[in-house]
C-alpha cells in the first residue's frame, strides 16, 4: 500500500500523524504549538495527539524544560518517556551478530554479540533470544517493557510475511522465519529486514 492510499483512512492518518510527532520528540523536548508549526497541523490537532501519547506514557511533561523564559505563563513542554519501554536491535549482517538494547531516547543501554558466525541455524537464534533475556534482566533495562524487536537480516525478505525468498547464511531458510521465531519467544511486534533496507530506514 502506496503513502497516498493509506492517507485515505482517518485512523491511518491519526497514526501517521503520531509516528511523526513521535520522531519529533526524539530531537529533543517541544511544546504543541512548536509541533504545530513544524507539522502545518492545526494546536488543537497537535494537543490531542500529545494528551494520547501523554495518556500511554509514551510522552511526559518536561518539568525542568532548558531555555525557558519564566517571565509570563509558559507553554507546556513535553519530551519522550524514556522509561516507558525498550526496543532490541538485532543486527545479523556482519561475521559477528551483534545484539542491543536502547530506549525510546535512541541511547543504548546495554550490548552484546555472538562472535564468529558464518551460517546461522535454530542454534545461533537461540542464543540470540537468550542474550536479549539477560541484557532485560540488568540494572539499566529491569522493570522496562520490551516494546518490540527489529533485525537486520542478510537475504532476500518477503516484506508480506517475513519468511526468506533466499538467503545463503540462514540455515533451512526455506523454513525459517524470525518474525514468528521471535514473536514466540517475546511475544512482542518483531521486524526482519534486509541489512541494506534497514540501513535506509536508520
Amino acid at each position: 500500500m502506496g503513502k497516498a492510499a493509506f492517507l485515505q483512512n482517518q485512523t491511518n492518518i491519526r497514526i501517521y500523524n503520531q509516528v511523526r510527532i513521535i520522531e519529533l520528540f526524539k530531537e529533543g523536548p517541544k511544546s504543541c504549538s512548536d509541533l504545530a508549526k513544524i507539522l502545518n497541523l492545526s494546536n488543537t490537532a497537535v494537543e490531542r495527539i500529545v494528551d494520547e501519547l501523554a495518556s500511554n506514557n509514551i510522552v511526559e511533561l518536561d518539568k525542568n524544560p532548558e531555555g525557558q523564559n519564566k517571565r509570563g505563563r509558559r507553554p507546556d513542554i513535553y519530551k519522550i518517556n524514556k522509561d516507558f519501554g525498550v526496543v532490541a536491535g538485532v543486527d545479523l549482517s556482519g561475521r559477528d551478530a551483534i545484539i542491543c538494547i536502547s530506549d525510546l531516547d535512541n541511547n543504548i543501554l546495554a550490548r552484546d554479540e555472538v562472535k564468529n558466525v558464518f551460517i546461522y541455524d535454530e542454534n545461533i537464534f537461540n542464543e540470540i533470544g537468550e542474550k536479549i533475556k539477560r541484557m532485560l534482566q540488568l540494572d539499566c533495562c529491569e522493570g522496562k517493557k520490551l516494546l518490540n524487536i527489529t533485525i537486520a537480516s542478510p537475504g532476500k525478505i518477503n516484506p508480506t510475511d517475513y519468511s526468506y525468498v533466499y538467503a545463503p547464511r540462514i540455515k533451512d531458510y526455506s523454513t525459517t522465519n524470525l518474525h514468528d521465531f521471535y514473536k514466540k519467544m517475546f511475544g512482542v511486534h518483531v521486524y526482519v529486514y534486509n541489512d541494506v533496507n534497514i540501513g535506509l530506514i536508520g
